[in-house]
């Protein structure tokens, strides 16, 4: 879910951090009533530090120090992730509910396709006896009446035959089952993508690779069905818009930005995590997108990421080796302005189509 939210930040030489919930109400409830300022108290390294905000000035003071910082009023986006309720349901029932698979009757239909996980045919024609026998007494002659006949017959048949294919070709309930119909695990499936399985080998599938979850990754294509849901701990997500020349990025001088906040607090480990039980470090990331055609559609997508908690997960951080730690899932941020590819800036000509396609991994398009 998503709300508007105000969020009260303080310059740290060259980078903005924001105040904790309490100062934020503090002094935006000061400047709400129209007062000049007001005085904050923050707990820094297990000591107490008292602040003057100066709301005309937009300036923090600190008391005892005098050292003077420039605070700002931003209005935010404010996305939070909530943790999934399990439903419970069969694997046949998640299946048929996020592939909409169809269940196939006619199995002639299928002749020449074969399931690409247990390799056998759906479909294996009888053989048909010979009855093209030789007469022991030799080839029997037919006269000229009996050859008309047989033409009108032939005729007559071909286009019964025709007639009962068009009618087929009609009417796809004489090749699907109904929709409520309970699939077996001999029964054979059509899904969305067009490929088809034994109900049986695509229920192991789900079982071995995306168990209890409401998504289904096709074996043959790679397409992803359903919702995909991580593992990603609580937290929140803000998304503040510059205008052009506040915040540039490199290469994109001439327009807004996108300036991304990722908020993750330290906890504990679900079933769901490596080691259950057991503690974890949150973390605290910030991302910058150009506030273009192109940046808004990721920004899009990264949301709806972020909702389905596929941006983070819990494991060991590349960077420092710690373990139990809050990283990134897969899905490549850029966290500074400038310094090119190599150091996670811009420019990066390549970047939007990098991180569209990993999205689109993940089931997010």
């Amino acid at each position: 879910m998503s709300e508007p939210s105000i969020i009260w930040e303080v310059q740290l030489d060259t980078r903005w951090m924001k105040f904790g919930p309490k100062e934020s109400l503090v002094i935006e409830k000061a400047y709400q009533g129209g007062k000049m300022g007001c005085f904050i108290k923050v707990k820094f390294n297990n000591q107490v530090k008292k602040y003057q905000i100066d709301l005309k000035k937009m300036v923090q003071i600190n008391c005892q120090t005098k050292f003077v910082r420039k605070i700002r009023r931003v209005k935010a986006m404010l996305i939070v992730n909530v943790t999934d309720k399990k439903k419970n349901l069969p694997p046949k029932k998640i299946l048929a509910n996020v592939t909409e698979w169809k269940v196939v009757k006619d199995l002639k239909s299928l002749e020449g396709d074969r399931c690409s996980i247990c390799l056998c045919d759906f479909y294996e024609p009888e053989e048909e006896e010979n009855t093209n026998l030789i007469e022991e007494d030799g080839p029997k002659l037919i006269d000229e009446e009996e050859i008309g006949e047989n033409e009108d017959n032939n005729n007559n048949n071909n286009n019964n035959n025709n007639n009962n294919n068009n009618n087929n070709n009609d009417d796809s309930d004489d090749i699907y089952h109904p929709a409520n119909y309970e699939a077996q695990d001999e029964d054979t499936v059509v899904l969305k993508c067009e490929h088809k399985f034994c109900v049986g080998c695509i229920v192991n599938w789900y079982n071995h690779s995306s168990s209890g979850k409401d998504f289904i990754r096709c074996p043959e294509c790679n397409n992803v069905f359903g919702v995909r849901m991580g593992n990603q701990p609580d937290g929140e997500m803000k998304v503040v818009i510059h205008k052009p020349g506040y915040l540039p990025l490199s290469g994109y001088d001439n327009v807004g930005t996108i300036e991304i906040f990722y908020l993750i607090p330290d906890g504990i480990q679900g079933d769901e995590h490596q080691n259950p039980g057991q503690p974890y470090a949150g973390t605290s990331r910030t991302a910058y997108l150009p506030y273009n055609k192109e940046g808004k559609e990721v920004l899009k997508k990264l949301q709806t990421a972020w909702v389905r908690k596929l941006i983070f997960t819990v494991g060991t951080s590349v960077t420092s080796g710690r373990e139990n730690t809050v990283v990134w899932n897969g899905i490549h941020h850029k966290t500074k302005t400038s310094g090119g590819a190599s150091n996670y800036g811009y420019p990066d000509n390549d970047y939007f189509n990098r991180v569209s396609s990993e999205l689109a991994d993940k089931g997010v398009k």
